[in-house]
This record gives C-alpha cells, sequence and structure tokens, in this order.
C-alpha cells in the first residue's frame, strides 16, 4: 500500500513539470498559452484605452499620473467620458480626462492571504493522503505540507507592482 502511495504522490506531483518537457508546450508555440502582453514592454496595447479605466470595479486602487506631472493616488469612485474621480487621503478629487497622461491600477498586497491559503491546503493534502493511507501521518508531515503550501502561496499571486491601463494617445515611446 506504501509502494502505491508513493507512485501516486510522485505521479500527481510531476504532473505540473510536464508541459516544461513537451515540445509543444513551455511557450514554444502549439497548444502552449501565450503570455499577456506585459505593459512595461509593450505601450501600443493602453494607449488611448480610456475604456479599460471605465471597466475597473468600484474602490481599485489606481495611480494617476497628470500632464503636469503630479500624481493621484487612491481608490476609483467613478470614471466616465469626461473625468475620473477617485478617493484620496485628503477627499474626492475629479481629474478631467484631458490632464490624464497615464493611468496604473495598483494591486492591493495580499501575500498573507495567499501564504495562508497555501498553508491551509498544504496541511489539507497531507491529511487527505493519510486518509488514503490508511494510517495518520506524523506532525512532521503536516508541517512539512504547511512549508510547502505557503511556498507555493508566494507565487501564487498575480503580477507584482502596478499594470498601465491607460496612456494618452499624445505619449509615444521615443
Amino acid at each position: 500500500m506504501r509502494a502505491a502511495l508513493v507512485v501516486v504522490m510522485a505521479a500527481a506531483m510531476s504532473s505540473a513539470c510536464a508541459p516544461m518537457f513537451s515540445p509543444y508546450g513551455a511557450g514554444r508555440g502549439g497548444w502552449a498559452r501565450k503570455a499577456a502582453p506585459d505593459p512595461a514592454g509593450d505601450l501600443s496595447a493602453p494607449v488611448g484605452r480610456w475604456d479599460n479605466l471605465m471597466m475597473l470595479p468600484k474602490n481599485a486602487s489606481v495611480r494617476v499620473l497628470r500632464m503636469d506631472g503630479s500624481q493621484a493616488e487612491g481608490d476609483l469612485v467613478r470614471a466616465t467620458t469626461d473625468a475620473v474621480r477617485l478617493t484620496v487621503a485628503s477627499g474626492e478629487v475629479d481629474i478631467p480626462a484631458a490632464e490624464v497622461m497615464r493611468v496604473d491600477r495598483v494591486n492591493p498586497s495580499n501575500r498573507r492571504r495567499q501564504i495562508l491559503s497555501g498553508v491551509a491546503h498544504g496541511i489539507g493534502f497531507v491529511g487527505f493522503m493519510g486518509l488514503l493511507a490508511g494510517d495518520p501521518p506524523p506532525a512532521r508531515l503536516y508541517a512539512a505540507g504547511a512549508i510547502a503550501g505557503a511556498e507555493a502561496g508566494i507565487h501564487a499571486g498575480g503580477p507584482a507592482g502596478p499594470q498601465t491601463i491607460y496612456l494618452a494617445p499624445q505619449v509615444r515611446r521615443q
């Protein structure tokens, strides 16, 4: 029974590496999923796309760079075709669309939630494997599952840093 458990665990843990060794996976074409365009490298995607700002949910954290170089960072109240309204530290502020050079969405840090979720999944996986084996695992295996889950939770997050969602049409990379 233990030999079958080891084989099942090895197969489950190595299945995520299969696309890396496949000639069709890991970004080499074929059926592999293409990565989203990097806003820092390709500025053609957000240029002139004010609708990206209008589609953001209420209370999304954004950073607005104005044409004069000043910045406003806060939570989005609403965006219309003419202006964007933010809640900043001093209250609400309206910024006309003509004064906006760039808008970045700031990802709130939920790193702690991701780590705790990974810990819970790691402990749950060890408990599940113990149920399959018929013996309760020792505490050190639960600790190992928690550590492995925390590591997976750290890397499960989205893109780090702000994402450019709007760039004024008159701003071009030279």
